[in-house]
């Protein structure tokens, strides 16, 4: 099995200084990933998966495959981040999507928001997000 993990780590999101950087890089993944989902559908025919998902410092990107045609796949992968717009729409759903998530969150017993407190604010990031 091949694989490939590297970090994209940017000034213009603010990493880790910006509070709202977190918020900024969840969005922008989640409008990546979501954009990738005909191509990677394609993909797993042939034993091939990538991925991207944020962390605190940087955004990973993870590709794992079988197949010897990963090499293509990971040259159009990054060709698309490379070219890669959030339109007004994608961003409106995203935004109302990741409202409802906070919102629910809310829901939740007492005991659990307070584990997610504690988490963010052991890992020193903004327990608000």
């Amino acid at each position: 099995m091949a694989g490939v993990r590297c970090k994209i780590i940017t000034d213009n999101l603010g990493f880790p200084k910006a509070q709202d950087a977190k918020l900024f890089s969840l969005m922008w993944v989640n409008a990546f990933n979501q954009n990738l989902n005909e191509f990677n559908f394609m993909a797993e025919d042939a034993g091939i998966s990538g991925m991207m998902s944020p962390n605190k410092d940087h955004i990973a990107v993870t590709i794992d495959g079988y197949s010897d045609t990963i090499e293509p796949y990971i040259n159009e992968f990054f060709s698309k981040i490379k070219t890669f717009k959030v339109t007004e729409k994608t961003f409106a759903d995203l935004k109302e999507q990741q409202l409802v998530i906070f919102k629910n969150s809310l829901y939740k017993e007492p005991y659990m928001r307070l584990m997610n407190f504690f988490g963010s604010a052991i890992n020193g990031d903004n327990p608000d997000l």
